[in-house]
């Protein structure tokens, strides 16, 4: 409940708005339910699912229909595991060289986070529509996707994702409310155990396993009963989420079930949220991270800067950009240089549009300019986030978390290759000098643009009044 501290709001308040149950299946605000099949895909059945359902619940335009999204609405799995675990793509051809490479060759076969889809659908592919058969999850195929299909088939962009500690109970539901859905991991021990109650759909895991199953979070009911439980792995008391699967509509309460709140995989699990907005918000997106890379630069200290150059491509205007954070209760300055005098210096050129903001949850989030920036081809123009945050470690050190991309073969599963594209990724810490980012990373900073100049409106300008030739008076405006 920190952002509801922030606005002056007490902890009772809150509380007081959120329903003792809800769920976005009441409201229609879901498509049917999918089937993830023999292959380990489940992290983008549970990070499609939230996007189709805030698709539906905002009315967004889908790209594929040009009306605003049914539950008729299908996204593509299969898209997204592909171009999460393959080269990157994008329509500037900014992200050349980036490549993400699994152990399992079969990419179909590989486990992922919620972090990863965000990741790739940031940079534009995706998400994509299964109207076009070759992105059908029926018709997916270990050769995978020809490149044609990055990104010149979504129907939608995503625009921000944040991440919300489970813990956190009440701000999850308040999520829930205004998103729609979403998606986090619980440890799952398959369809007959001790843990899950068929016959009322309901699951409570007291083992100490960790998670290894994505699902999808619709809602909850704090009156579902503890009795509805198996005996051997009862709550202590009532309450539970009320969860999609993504093992078809035969499971659970028709592809439903009801997850204690007491579940002890859940205890420290995020749940993910996802906002997208229509395909066309904007042109262009000016970016340099291009793998699923998880690594991160940790300032030392509770405030530091962080920063990409970049080079107009032509005539344009600036209207909004993108940073990704792992920390809560950040408040930040976004500031835009142009016409850079050091190319190892994003501050050293013309400040020319400057906001504060907050973001109350980690997550990669768009900012959209207060002031608009108009770009002549080759301008060079920086995109420079201070930040600063109260929240500390466990050795009580004060520290920010920034994530970049970088080449890294440390993850296990999957090694990511990430170009070196020269000047262009700095941060510093306090009144320090500005750094290059560790191993040519970048960091995941965005700018995106729509062609043409954003002239200002005329201060005064007349209208006059005529038909047939003939003038019938002429007004001032001011």
């Amino acid at each position: 409940l920190t952002d509801a501290y922030l606005r002056g709001e007490s902890a009772d308040a809150v509380r007081a708005t959120i329903p003792t149950s809800y769920d976005s299946r009441s409201y229609n605000y879901l498509p049917p339910v999918r089937n993830q099949g023999n292959y380990e895909t489940c992290w983008t059945f549970a990070s499609i699912a939230p996007i189709e359902a805030y698709m539906i619940k905002h009315g967004v335009i889908d790209g594929s229909t040009g009306r605003a999204a049914t539950t008729s609405i299908n996204l593509s799995e299969y898209h997204l595991a592909w171009f999460n675990y393959t080269n990157a793509y994008d329509k500037k051809g900014m992200l050349s060289g980036d490549y993400s490479t699994p152990r399992n060759s079969n990419f179909l076969m590989n486990t992922g986070l919620f972090q990863m889809s965000i990741y790739t659908l940031m940079r534009w592919e995706g998400v994509a529509s299964e109207s076009t058969s070759a992105l059908a999850y029926s018709n997916a195929s270990t050769a995978g996707l020809n490149k044609q299909y990055a990104y010149d088939y979504d129907v939608a962009h995503l625009t921000h994702a944040k991440w919300i500690p489970m813990s956190n109970k009440n701000a999850v539901k308040q999520a829930i409310m205004e998103y729609g859905a979403g998606g986090f991991g619980y440890c799952s021990q398959g369809l007959t155990n001790n843990y899950y109650n068929a016959s009322t759909a309901a699951y409570c895991y007291k083992g100490y396993a960790s998670a290894n199953h994505a699902v999808t979070l619709v809602g909850w009911d704090d009156n579902f009963s503890k009795t509805n439980f198996n005996a051997s792995n009862r709550p202590t008391s009532n309450g539970a989420w009320i969860v999609r699967n993504s093992w078809g509509s035969s499971y659970g309460e028709n592809g439903y079930f009801y997850l204690s709140y007491e579940d002890y995989s859940i205890q420290d699990q995020s749940v993910f949220f996802f906002a997208v907005d229509s395909k066309d918000n904007f042109e262009n997106c000016y970016q340099y991270d291009g793998t699923c890379n998880m690594s991160s630069y940790k300032a030392m200290g509770n405030n530091c800067q962080v920063a990409n150059i970049f080079t107009a491509d032509e005539n344009e205007t600036l209207k909004a950009v993108a940073v990704a954070t792992l920390d809560e209760a950040v408040s930040y300055t976004v500031q835009i240089y142009k016409n850079l005098s050091s190319a190892t210096n994003p501050s050293s050129g013309t400040l020319v549009s400057s906001q504060t903001g907050y973001f109350d949850y980690p997550g990669y989030f768009t900012v959209n300019l207060n002031t608009p920036v108009s770009l002549s081809s080759g301008d060079k123009f920086s995109v420079v986030f201070s930040l600063s945050t109260p929240s500390a470690d466990s050795y009580d050190y004060k520290y920010l978390h920034m994530p970049y991309d970088a080449t890294d073969s440390s993850m296990g599963w999957v090694s990511t290759t990430h170009a070196n594209r020269g000047n262009t990724s700095y941060y510093r810490e306090s009144s320090g000098s500005w750094t290059d980012v560790p191993g040519n990373g970048d960091f995941r900073i965005k700018a995106y643009t729509n062609s043409g100049s954003s002239a200002p409106a005329p201060s005064s300008y007349t209208v006059t009044a005529t038909s047939n030739n003939t003038s019938y008076g002429t007004v001032s405006v001011n």
